[in-house]
């Protein structure tokens, strides 16, 4: 989803951080964290090419990683 789309960005931030979530739930609890971290590396490298800024970025990965945190801790 490119940052230039007509979507709101209340919306496009909300299926960026799901995908960023779905990301680390398709990983094995067991995954270090450095493996993780790399993931959604990636992850924020393709939001770059998409066009977002460093904030809008940073805001994604410390949604998902918090949804995923609270996530786990329910299971």
């Amino acid at each position: 989803m490119l940052n230039d789309s007509a979507m709101p960005s209340k919306v496009k931030r909300e299926s960026l951080t799901q995908e960023a979530l779905r990301r680390l739930r398709n990983t094995k609890r067991e995954t270090p964290w450095e493996r993780k971290a790399e993931i959604l590396s990636e992850f924020s490298h393709k939001l770059m090419a998409s066009g977002y800024n460093e904030r809008f970025r940073s805001d994604v990965i410390k949604s998902a990683v918090g949804g995923y945190n609270k996530q786990c801790s329910r299971a």
